[in-house]
């Protein structure tokens, strides 16, 4: 329903008695300062409109007019209405995936987004066990991925999710899902090496000594050894063959090809080791190289060997891994068809498209950003350039206490209040008579006005018998108009003074970019006779 108009209030007609007089000023006085046209507007009274409005109240859905009739359903603080309890649906698709110390979840990925409208966030839970009972909360987000960090090395960790609404309603648990960390690899490669390190014929394959066949015990051997010496240079190649056994079933075979070099006290070793050993029902075996250098070479294209070791450094010319675990990768271009980073530091990146669940950049500068759809909640921090909004319809529901200005339409914008205001009065005690004819009265000047504006104009007087009188309003000041929405001929012959309130509404057209100011006046073309007249104008900058 629109709202209710309430017509000015009359002045107190002079023609009456002091007693009755006093009190209409005081009625007056009262229901003026409760429709805030009067005194402090913290004083104005409040109208169950103006609770429904500002979301302080509902609607009356039955005896609109008063809260207190029994059966007047539908009025109370809005903040009492009960939200969306509905229980979430479960995710989908939860999976886990393990990394060094960490694992990565993921869930919903098909759709990116939770199936429900009061989507609030996600609660992770973690447990050693395949069991939820004993799972414990880990985190939230309000994304679809998670990172879990700090975990130990080599260990399985089972991992559950569920959504939590806008009201705090917690949903069904998702699939259960599992990661196994990755093992620690420096310190299994001390443990490999070791190993590799106690094989049979490993003091042979990297010892410099000539005289290999004392280095090794054997049941059966066999040890064939090429040396030649010049001038106390001397280089040899060795091939040992062994296999050993004993009564607690400990059995070794192991071939051994050394070629060593010694020259003014530096010795240099290259070789192979194939070893194999078996005791108490386990078996182990290995091939190992000892060599500054080692390479491999494809027969068919000698140009570049795509396998080189050089200074404990592997080069490979191409590779196709299945599954890699690596502690520090160096890519300088990369091709990679899906990619789940827990966190990630990028110097620079170009993404023809991209999907970003949530987003947090703690400085950004972007070129041109395309963004199709933009949840404003989203935007939570920081303001916005006025410059930066540029559309036909701004829907705001409240404006913050503040003091606002608008720029007007001057060639060199300024900055102009909302709101204008200006009033003059003639006659006012009343006691004074004047008449005449073809004249002007209390002239109000509005400067800082933007063209269009809206304006309301109210002419409060005291007249006689008249004719031809008007509210006028001028750009210069000498050529004027009558004012749009009221009586343009006030005219009245009864004879006797009487009180009269004219309003007038409609908007100012035709500033310049150099003009700001609108001139007002009251005019009678014809005769005029009144003890009293004030004009007040608003005028509403905004429109």
């Amino acid at each position: 329903m629109a709202e209710t108009k309430i017509p000015a209030i009359k002045n107190i007609p002079a023609q009456i008695d002091t007693e009755t007089k006093l009190a209409l000023d005081s009625m007056k006085e009262a229901l003026e300062v409760r429709l805030g046209r009067r005194g402090d507007p913290k004083d104005r009274a409040v109208t169950h409109r103006d609770l429904v409005d500002s979301g302080l109240a509902t609607d009356l859905a039955k005896a609109p007019y008063n809260p207190n009739i029994a059966g007047a359903t539908g009025f109370g603080p809005a903040a009492d209405e009960v939200g969306d309890v509905t229980v979430p649906p479960s995710p989908t698709v939860l999976t886990a995936e393990g990394l060094f110390t960490e694992a990565l979840l993921a869930w919903n990925q098909s759709t990116n987004s939770a199936p429900y409208k009061n989507h609030g966030f996600t609660e992770i839970w973690r447990s050693q066990n395949e069991d939820l009972s004993g799972a414990v909360l880990i985190g939230t987000t309000s994304a679809f991925i998670y990172t879990d960090k700090g975990l130990e090395y080599n260990r399985t960790y089972y991992y559950w999710v569920r959504f939590i609404s806008t009201t705090n309603t917690p949903g069904t648990y998702s699939n259960m899902a599992s990661a196994t960390t990755i093992e620690n690899i420096s310190a299994t490669m001390t443990s490999l090496s070791e190993t590799i390190a106690n094989m049979p014929g490993y003091s042979v394959l990297t010892s410099a000594d000539t005289t290999t066949n004392n280095n090794v015990t054997t049941l059966s051997n066999s040890v064939t050894s090429l040396t030649s010496t010049v001038n106390g240079h001397t280089s040899s190649i060795s091939s040992i063959s062994s296999t050993q056994t004993n009564q607690g079933n400990d059995i070794s075979a192991m071939y051994v090809l050394k070629v060593t070099a010694e020259s003014n006290g530096t010795k240099t070793v290259a070789g192979m080791l194939l070893g194999s050993n078996a005791s108490d029902g386990s078996s182990s075996s290995v091939v190992a190289f000892t060599a500054d250098k080692f390479a491999v070479w494809n027969g068919n294209n000698a140009a570049t060997a795509p396998f080189i070791i050089s200074s404990n450094t592997v080069f490979i010319d191409s590779a196709m891994i299945q599954s890699a675990a690596i502690t520090t990768a160096r890519i300088a271009d990369a091709a990679v068809s899906t990619a789940k980073i827990g966190d990630a530091q990028i110097t620079t990146a170009k993404i023809a498209d991209a999907n970003i669940t949530t987003a947090k950049i703690a400085n950004a500068q972007i070129t041109n950003a395309l963004i199709n759809d933009l949840d404003a909640g989203k935007i939570n921090a920081g303001t916005i350039s006025s410059a930066r909004i540029d559309v036909d319809t701004l829907n705001v529901k409240f404006f913050a206490n503040t003091s606002s200005k608008i720029y007007n339409h001057l060639s060199t914008s300024v900055a102009v209040p909302l709101i204008r205001y200006g009033s003059a009065i003639r006659g006012a005690g009343g006691t004074t008579t004047y008449t005449g004819s073809d004249d002007s009265f209390v002239p109000v000047t509005i400067t800082s006005v933007r063209n269009n504006a809206s304006y309301t104009a109210v002419l409060s007087a005291v007249l006689g018998n008249v004719n031809g009188g008007s509210v006028q309003w001028s750009l210069d000041n000498s050529n004027w108009t009558n004012a749009s929405g009221g009586e343009n001929d006030i005219y009245w012959n009864a004879g006797t003074y009487r009180g009269y309130v004219y309003t007038y509404q409609g908007q100012i057209t035709g500033l310049s970019t150099s003009q700001s100011t609108v001139y007002w006046r009251v005019y009678f073309s014809g005769t005029y006779n009144h003890t009293h007249m004030q004009l007040h104008i608003t005028m509403d900058n905004t429109t």
